[in-house]
């Protein structure tokens, strides 16, 4: 087993059971906006203002804290690893107490693994993985 694995392990177990991916509005009119806006209106308006919202997640953090102490060998084997939880089954489950980021009391890890791969540059690796293992 990889030096990396069991510490990615436990990161996607916590990001599955207690989802910490954020994203929250920089300026006083978006927070006002993102507390009256309903997660389940469907279908919700698009921003494209990237400016108007900043990323946050503790399991982020820790996910690159830990990819940090690898050479870039050791980070293909964690973003090879992290590409593969797309089609894993493990990778929602189903949490009674959880609020929103969720769906229908489903929590997941994905919206993790996809952040990391597409901020650490490999947004191509990760389309090319959906595509073709998917």
């Amino acid at each position: 087993m990889a030096a990396w694995a069991e510490g990615v392990e436990q990161i996607l177990l916590e990001e599955r059971s207690s989802p910490t991916v954020r994203y929250d509005g920089t300026n006083n009119a978006t927070k006002v906006a993102l507390a009256f806006s309903s997660p389940s209106a469907s279908p919700q308006r698009v921003q494209e203002d990237t400016r108007a919202y900043e990323f946050k997640s503790v399991n982020y953090q820790l996910l690159s804290s830990l990819s940090a102490q690898f050479d870039e060998k050791e980070n293909a084997g964690i973003r090879l690893h992290l590409m593969r939880r797309m089609s894993d089954v493990n990778a929602i489950k189903k949490n009674w107490s959880t609020a929103y980021p969720s769906w229908n009391d489903y929590t997941s890890e994905l919206p993790l693994v996809a952040e990391f791969l597409i901020r650490t540059g490999h947004s191509v690796d990760l389309f090319l993985h959906a595509l073709f293992v998917l």
